[in-house]
């Protein structure tokens, strides 16, 4: 019985550190970007998990919340792959197995811009909408623009007395799960508007 123990201790240890190394592999190689792929996919795992625990144990129920968890999270991240112009197994794989989309034809021609001009034409605006999205989140840009923000309700220097809006909005089929934390971390000030009440205002500023 003793002996039956230890080895049993022994597989657990094992399966623990193989667990580990798999899901640190697996994620690893994977870029910011695609994190909301990840974590879909992750909750996908976890359901399948579950189904497979439910099959061992003879649960039809735990079989049947498995399999919906595990088919919902691998459709979302399917839709959101095909959404970024992604392939779903390169994403998965951390860009091995698959290659990218056909490329979106780009409109228009791309004008760089320096940071002098930026302040130029932010300083000569009347009125300026930011839109939090998922870039902010991975280039952790939350703290620049909370000061930036609040620099411009201080009426700091030739921005005083000029209208600001903030319009909470989300692009693309990113999860809505990182857009508050990261306006959270930033601390931005209470100045922010929901889509459908500013859609109105930043129509009239685009006349």
């Amino acid at each position: 019985m003793y002996f039956n123990d230890v080895w049993g201790v022994w597989a657990l240890f094992l399966m623990t550190l193989l667990a580990l190394f798999i899901g640190y592999h697996l994620i690893m190689g994977i870029g910011g970007a695609d994190m909301p792929v990840v974590v879909s996919m992750l909750n996908s795992y976890s359901g399948w998990a579950a189904a497979a625990i439910g099959f061992s144990l003879g649960n039809d129920l735990l079989i049947v919340v498995g399999a919906l968890v595990g088919s919902s999270g691998a459709i979302l991240s399917y839709i959101m792959c095909k959404a970024m112009n992604r392939h779903f197994v390169s994403v998965i794989l951390g860009g091995f197995g698959g290659t990218s989309g056909p490329a979106q034809e780009i409109e228009g021609e791309m004008v760089p811009a320096e940071a002098d001009y930026v302040a130029e034409t932010l300083n000569d605006a009347d009125s300026v909408i930011i839109v939090p999205g998922y870039g902010m989140a991975v280039a952790q840009a939350q703290q620049t623009v909370s000061e930036l923000t609040k620099r411009w309700h201080a009426g700091s220097g030739s921005l005083e007395g000029k209208e600001r809006l903030h319009l909470q909005a989300w692009s693309g089929h990113r999860l809505l799960r990182y857009r508050k934390p990261t306006v959270l971390q930033g601390e931005l000030p209470d100045v922010l508007w929901r889509r459908q009440g500013i859609h109105g205002q930043a129509l009239q500023l685009v006349d």
